[in-house]
């Protein structure tokens, strides 16, 4: 079932990559201007590095790297979604 996937974003690993990715986001939204686009331009980055990478070279099948596209886009778009909410809150 979902136990792997439940495994992997617990781990402490990942936990610690977060705070990293926010402050290169909050960087990054900072010289753009533009938090959406920022972040459609990190997930496409992510995927094309990782997941398309990995299809090609034969590492990883189809399936799983589309979900892990739609994971990556979702997540990079609702972080761009709650930044907006709270940079108009502030």
């Amino acid at each position: 079932g979902c136990e792997p996937l439940r495994n992997a974003w617990s781990s402490p690993r990942l936990r610690s990559s977060y705070p990293i990715a926010v402050l290169f986001f909050d960087w990054a939204v900072q010289k753009t201007g533009q938090t959406m686009n920022t972040a459609i331009v990190i997930a496409v980055s992510q995927i094309l590095l990782v997941d398309f990478s990995y299809v090609i070279v034969g590492r990883r099948e189809l399936t799983p790297a589309l979900y892990s596209v739609g994971i990556i886009l979702f997540m990079w778009v609702a972080t761009a979604f709650v930044y907006d909410k709270l940079s108009d809150a502030a």
